[in-house]
C-alpha cells in the first residue's frame, strides 16, 4: 500500500513546473490540501495530495493502482476529477457522493478560497480581476463550501 511520504514524492514528480490559475505552483496546493486532510488519516492525505493527478497529468487509475494506491483512494481522486465539459456543481454532487471525496474536495475549495484571499490581502490582484474572474471564482467555492459542508463529514 502506499504511503503519504511516497504519494507525495509521486505528486511533486508529476506536476513538475505546472502552475495553477493564480500563476503559482500547482503542487503548492496540494500540500496544502494534503495537510488540511491530515486529522483523517494516512489514506485521505493520499487522496489531497494527488487529487490533481488524473486532471493534469499523463498519470491513470491504472498507474495509481500499480502504485499501491488502494480502490478506495482511487474512487475519491476519480470522484474530485472533473469530466470533460462536466458543468461544476454537477462535478462537485459527484465529490460529495464519496465520503472521502467529499472531504477532498472541501479541502480543494477551502484552499482556493485561501488562495484568493492571500491574494486581496497583499494586492497581487487589480481591481478588475478582483471585480471579475476572481469574485466569480470566490462566489463558486463559496457555494460549492456551503453544499459540501450540508452533512457532518468524517472518513
Amino acid at each position: 500500500m502506499i504511503t503519504v511520504a511516497n504519494a507525495t514524492i509521486f505528486a511533486i514528480e508529476k506536476h513538475e513546473g505546472q502552475l495553477d490559475n493564480f500563476g503559482v505552483p500547482y503542487i503548492d496546493s496540494l500540500m496544502r490540501v494534503r495537510e488540511a486532510l491530515y486529522e483523517h488519516g494516512d489514506m485521505a492525505q493520499v487522496a489531497g495530495v494527488l487529487s490533481g493527478i488524473l486532471r493534469i497529468t499523463d498519470t491513470s487509475v491504472a498507474d495509481l493502482e500499480k502504485l499501491g494506491v488502494p480502490t478506495v483512494v482511487i474512487d475519491a481522486i476519480v470522484s474530485v476529477t472533473p469530466k470533460p465539459s462536466e458543468e461544476y456543481f454537477t462535478y462537485i454532487r459527484r465529490a460529495f457522493a464519496h465520503s472521502m471525496g467529499r472531504l477532498v474536495m472541501l479541502a480543494i475549495v477551502n484552499d482556493r478560497l485561501a488562495a484568493i484571499e492571500r491574494m486581496n490581502n497583499d494586492g497581487t490582484l487589480t481591481k478588475e480581476e478582483r471585480d471579475g474572474e476572481v469574485e466569480f471564482l470566490r462566489g463558486r467555492y463559496i457555494r460549492a463550501r456551503e453544499f459540501l459542508e450540508a452533512v457532518k463529514i468524517s472518513a
